[in-house]
């Protein structure tokens, strides 16, 4: 397995692990607020950058959400780390989150690595 295909499941792994259950701040689920804010803003599309979280949407810029995201912000690099691969790989990695009529809220992630390509990571939430 190539050092890009173990980064792309490094980086899958810690958007999964970011909205799971675990990531739980001041009695409610970071996922439910990130959802929360995303519906009352009313928008069609918004991101989340994972690196830098200052580049986010400031509909999401919450005291929950940002406790949330300082807890997990030195994850990423444990989660490379655990895949074998070198964090500075990693240019970009976003959410985006969008709505339509027909399916709803949609999440996606997306990587762009140090070739420039982007990838991008399937986000299923329940």
């Amino acid at each position: 397995m190539s050092g890009y295909k173990r980064l792309t499941g490094a980086t899958q792994n810690f958007i999964h692990s970011f909205f799971s259950d675990m990531n739980y701040v001041d009695d409610e689920f970071v996922s439910f607020e990130i959802k929360k804010s995303f519906l009352n803003s009313k928008l069609e599309k918004a991101e989340i950058d994972l690196i830098n979280f200052e580049n986010s949407s400031e509909i999401f810029k919450t005291e929950r959400i940002i406790k949330g995201f300082g807890y997990y912000k030195g994850m990423l690099e444990d989660q490379v780390v655990k895949h074998k691969c070198d964090i500075g790989k990693i240019k970009g990695l976003k959410i985006i989150i969008s709505t339509n009529s027909k399916e709803g809220i949609q999440y996606e992630g997306r990587m762009l690595d140090d070739r420039g390509k982007e990838t991008k990571l399937k986000v299923i939430l329940s």
